[in-house]
Order: structure tokens, then C-alpha cells, then sequence
């Protein structure tokens, strides 16, 4: 019996992380963004696998997450958003802000604003976070605004949401 326990742990667990392989057969993230008509604040959350965060995160950068540290995080996390998330608006790149990170055991959340200045409240957004290691990558996108909500998909190597606040 120890024998069997010792080759599917071998086989199972420490052979498929050797070689890089995620643990999940689904690659997804999910960002859900809030038009803040009041504020003029579009407030992001953004949820992804901390493995495939992870793995993208250190081959960009030196710098790990850490579980315990989520000032660390944020730090490590910011120039990454910066490259695969950003908001446009009337043409013009908006400034986006990591306000916090959060770490569950297999899901990280990164929590954004971006301020924005023009009359309306449309915007294109360009998503790419996890397309520079998995070509597999589906980001969903979810905008709510105005006691409405739209839902889009992103599968590699697509990566540009135009929201219109009148559309249906």
C-alpha cells in the first residue's frame, strides 16, 4: 500500500509540477468594473488564478507574490496591470490606480479605480493579463452601469472591450 500511495504521489502531484504545468484545466479570469456615474470612478476588481498570476508576474519581474503581504503585492502587481489592463477614453490612456490586493488560497483579487474625466461614460479596454503565458487565457469582462449590465468574453489573443453606456 505504501508503495502505491508513493507512486500516485510521485506520479500525480510532484511530476506534473516539474514540469510547469498549472493544477487547473480552466484558465480564466473575471473582471467585473463599476461606472460610478456620481464619482466619475470606474471601480475594477479583477479575480484570477494565483498560480497563472504568479507564474506571469515572476517572468516579468523578479519579484513573487507574497501570501502574507499584500503591500508587496501591490507593488509587485502594479507595473504588471500597467502592461495588460488599461482604460481608454476619448482616446486618451487613463490613469489606473491599484487600490488593494486580496489572496485566497487560489484566487487573487486586484482591486483598481480609474478616474475619469469625460462627459461620458464610455471606454475601450485593453486586457491581456495571463496572455503571456497561456494561450488558452479567457478573460470574462463584465461593465455595470446605469442599473444595467454587460457581459464580454475575451479569448486569446483578443483583448479590446469597447463599452458604450447606450448600448443595450
Amino acid at each position: 500500500m505504501k508503495i502505491l500511495r508513493s507512486f500516485f504521489c510521485l506520479f500525480f502531484l510532484v511530476l506534473p509540477g516539474l514540469f510547469g504545468k498549472p493544477w487547473h484545466k480552466y484558465y480564466l479570469s473575471m473582471t467585473e468594473i463599476e461606472v460610478n456615474q456620481t464619482t466619475k470612478v470606474l471601480k475594477i476588481s479583477c479575480r484570477l488564478f494565483t498560480d497563472d498570476l504568479e507564474r506571469s508576474v515572476r517572468s516579468q519581474s523578479l519579484k513573487g507574490l507574497h501570501p502574507e503581504h499584500s503591500a508587496l503585492n501591490q507593488a509587485s502587481l502594479k507595473p504588471y496591470f500597467l502592461k495588460h489592463f488599461s482604460i481608454w477614453q476619448s482616446g486618451k490612456l487613463q490613469t489606473s490606480n491599484v487600490i488593494g490586493v486580496e489572496q485566497d488560497v487560489d484566487v487573487t483579487w486586484v482591486y483598481i479605480e480609474v478616474p475619469y474625466t469625460s462627459k461620458s461614460s464610455d471606454f475601450r479596454l485593453v486586457n491581456t493579463l495571463l496572455y503571456d503565458q497561456l494561450s488558452e487565457q479567457v478573460n470574462l469582462v463584465v461593465v455595470k452601469s446605469n442599473n444595467s449590465k454587460q457581459n464580454f468574453r475575451l479569448s486569446y489573443p483578443d483583448s479590446l472591450v469597447n463599452f458604450s453606456s447606450k448600448a443595450k
